[in-house]
């Protein structure tokens, strides 16, 4: 799945220089996770790594992939965000920012969407599942983020990111939840949806994809 995903992107340059020409800020400020959060630019991506098949080099339509703290601010869990390919997992990471990994599997919010295809729920506490959501965990194997080891294309001395993450399919569960009577139809009559609960990842499915790239510095020489 990741693999069709990447070739219709890049088959889809022109469209997704449209979709991120106006890129977000990212604030990172005085976090926890400030040692690892920033923006990189990817510029190789390998998702046959047994084949060395290589996507060549993706920084010419500015693919970014994000990392930043989350909302607890804790030092070891992050969010990973790859803006492109609507793919963004909280990750619980061990090590230094010279050499990370995860800890366990972490659900690809991407795949909760999902949820829109489940049937309509009268009561709250039921539980339901959906089988084989593709790219619906994910996990790093390693990573490195290094000072200065990276040169930007207007010639800047910037950090560089290596990283290897793996994607596989996951049953994903979900709880009914009461909604808030604000958005009931009829004040009368309460309403249930879906709440995401948990995943069991089907690890025979993994998938290795090797990053790699740069420290976005916003300087114009780089764009």
């Amino acid at each position: 799945m990741i693999m069709r995903t990447i070739k219709f992107i890049a088959l889809s340059a022109a469209a997704i220089v449209a979709l991120v020409g106006c890129k977000d800020e990212l604030y990172i400020y005085n976090s926890a996770t400030r040692d690892y959060a920033g923006r990189f630019v990817m510029t190789q991506l390998i998702t046959d790594l047994g084949s060395g098949v290589e996507l060549g080099d993706t920084a010419e339509i500015h693919q970014e992939l994000l990392i930043y703290n989350t909302a607890a601010d804790v030092a070891s869990d992050i969010w990973v965000d790859f803006k492109v390919f609507g793919i963004k997992s909280k990750q619980t990471i061990s090590g230094s920012p010279e050499s990370f990994s995860s800890s366990q599997w972490g659900i690809n919010m991407g795949a909760i969407q999902s949820a829109d295809e489940l049937p309509l729920t009268i009561a709250a506490g039921r539980d339901t599942s959906i089988d084989g959501v593709a790219e619906a965990a994910m996990r790093i194997t390693s990573a490195a983020i290094v000072k200065g080891g990276a040169v930007s294309p207007g010639g800047n001395t910037v950090d560089a990111l290596n990283t290897q993450v793996e994607l596989c399919e996951a049953k994903v569960f979900y709880k009914s939840v009461l909604r808030d009577k604000s958005v009931w139809a009829d004040s009368t009559k309460a309403e249930y949806g879906w709440q995401y609960s948990h995943i069991e990842p089907d690890e025979s499915t993994a998938s290795p994809v090797k990053i790699s790239g740069y420290r976005y510095t916003g300087l114009p020489e780089d764009e």
